[in-house]
């Protein structure tokens, strides 16, 4: 309930969220505990300060806000409500009519009654089915972002062992080494901004033996969860992207992200590197900001 009210800190909401993800009752739970908040709102069975607490913590997203909405009109065209009641409102019990029912009139009732329990019934149901639909969506698509960072995080692994391996052979043979070694990796620094001048242009010197570049982009303001970089040529050809880039910090505090370019992606020439962010919510902002470089030696 304090999840839904909005009343957890961050962390717990991320640890409740990820329990969710993880645990299929859990989120069904959760689920049939949100749709009897939502009827008690409706139905005016809330008091004065949980109906605030509600209004102010549960209608946050326009998601939610629709759900209110659809729920409030099956309300009033089943039962002819006018919207929330007042938790304080008293209702009268019906005066008794002092007029004899005929057994006609009771089974027309009763048909009624029947009838009705059965309509609102249906309507519960199909309401039901599509919030569920919603929420197994949303599932999906987080079950789906959480598994392309997973491969990316593989992947880095399995670089990073690769590389130690190499290291640790090198050191373990004691070789000396060529007057010219094969360079694997030149990492390079770069800093947002683009110029229209060519000689303010970041100038990298590649040599030939390079079998890898790192970019370290370092950003004006780390505000996502995570970034995607385009490698484009300045006509607007893209060389490479990729996903699921997560920032650090340096020595200094400032942040930066790595991008991984194989070194037979670049040639003479100039080039930019676009960067789009993702937000926790997983939208996306495209080009929030842009590298230029510009290659002068291969």
């Amino acid at each position: 309930m304090r999840y839904l009210l909005g009343k957890l800190s961050e962390q717990e909401r991320v640890e409740f969220e990820a329990e969710c993800f993880d645990n299929d009752d859990f989120f069904h739970e959760t689920v049939d505990l949100e749709n009897d908040l939502l009827h008690s709102y409706l139905r005016g069975e809330l008091s004065q300060m949980e109906r605030e607490a509600f209004e102010k913590g549960y209608l946050i997203t326009p998601a939610r806000q629709q759900k209110v909405e659809f729920a409030q009109a099956l309300e009033q065209r089943l039962y002819g409500t006018e919207g929330v009641r007042a938790s304080s409102e008293q209702e009268r019990p019906p005066a008794r009519s002092e007029t004899p029912v005929g057994p006609a009139m009771q089974t027309w009732r009763v048909r009624f009654i029947v009838s009705a329990i059965a309509l609102a019934a249906a309507a519960v149901i199909l309401w039901m089915g599509i919030i569920n639909y919603q929420l197994n969506r949303e599932l999906r698509q987080l079950r789906s972002e959480q598994t392309e960072l997973q491969r990316a995080e593989r992947d880095l692994e399995i670089k990073l062992a690769a590389l130690t391996a190499r290291l640790q052979e090198s050191n373990s043979e004691g070789q000396q080494l060529p007057t010219h070694p094969q360079i694997d990796i030149m990492a390079f620094n770069l800093t947002p901004g683009l110029s229209r001048s060519s000689g303010a242009v970041k100038q990298l010197f590649v040599p030939p033996e390079v079998l890898q570049i790192e970019m370290r982009l370092y950003l004006e303001d780390d505000k996502f969860s995570s970034y995607r970089a385009s490698l484009q040529t300045t006509q607007g050809k893209q060389m490479l992207q990729t996903s699921g880039l997560k920032s650090h910090k340096d020595s200094r505090g400032r942040s930066f992200i790595y991008f991984v370019v194989p070194s037979n992606a670049l040639s003479r020439g100039d080039y930019l590197i676009k960067l789009d962010g993702k937000a926790s919510i997983g939208t996306i902002e495209e080009n929030i900001t842009a590298y230029q470089f510009a290659v002068v030696s291969r």
